[in-house]
């Protein structure tokens, strides 16, 4: 019986700690997939940079056929030959354009091609699906959290402790978010350092760890305090109230009273 009470506290405390960790590490994680999605990957950019080119000869193309015209029509009368040189420059802006609009066709299939490549649950990649889904997840477990204070109440300094911790990672977590929208723009060029991520991912884990044992000895002192609660009573509440002195009994129903009243502040 010993051992399976051990164990199931371990477990609960192992759950309570996953859920945690998961809360904390969920707002931050999506920073771990940023490179490994469609606008930020390799090909990606490399098809991106063929874009601007292909503006840029089409500028160039069409300035060179203007020029051309300019000469042309600053003569009064035409040739036959003339005009055929303003029809030849004429078609050649078209050919300049369809040529161009070709190009940015081809470029826009390979866009859309590469950004099907890494969609993820109709995103454009997993890092935005993360990106969005990781601060309602954190105050998913935050609700599960505060659920579990409801129907457990602290009132052990143990229990206060641990999950005052608890509490203040989450305040920690929701803080750095509320910093991140209001500098991170002017002051860090779009957002926090890429270290400051990993770094709140490798040691929240090792924190909650830390706690873990606290949050243990807490649940494990609550079951040896119901055993030496339990003795106590049945010892002095079954005891023959006719055996003890008139002048006593009311102490002694007093007495039960309290012991009553302590095991129902014992709180698991």
């Amino acid at each position: 019986m010993m051992m399976k009470t051990m164990v199931s506290n371990v477990l609960k405390v192992l759950i309570i700690g996953a859920l945690i960790v998961y809360g904390i590490r969920a707002s931050f994680i999506h920073k771990k997939y940023e490179y490994i999605n469609s606008q930020f990957s390799s090909e990606y950019l490399a098809h991106k940079a063929t874009y601007k080119p292909i503006n840029q000869k089409r500028r160039k193309d069409l300035a060179e056929n203007w020029q051309k015209l300019q000469s042309l029509i600053n003569t009064e009368n035409f040739t036959e030959k003339q005009k055929a040189k303003l029809q030849a420059i004429y078609n050649t802006d078209r050919n300049i354009i369809a040529t161009s609009q070709q190009e940015l066709q081809h470029y826009t299939k390979i866009k859309k091609e590469l950004l099907a490549k890494y969609k993820y649950k109709g995103w454009n990649a997993y890092y935005f699906y993360k990106l969005n889904i990781g601060p309602h997840q954190t105050a998913f477990v935050l609700a599960l959290l505060l659920l579990y204070v409801i129907f457990n109440p602290i009132t052990s300094k143990t229990k206060r402790f641990v999950f005052s911790l608890f509490t203040g990672a989450f305040l920690f977590t929701s803080t750095y978010f509320i910093l991140q929208a209001l500098y991170s723009q002017r002051v860090f060029d779009g957002d926090f350092p890429e270290s400051w991520y990993i770094n709140i991912m490798r040691y929240v884990p090792i924190f909650i760890a830390i706690t873990l044992p606290v949050l243990f000895y807490y649940y494990q002192s609550i079951e040896q305090q119901l055993k030496t609660y339990i003795q106590s009573i049945f010892t002095y509440i079954y005891e023959n109230v006719d055996d003890i002195k008139e002048d006593k009994q009311a102490k002694h129903k007093l007495k039960r009273g309290e012991l009553i009243s302590k095991g129902l502040k014992i709180n698991v």
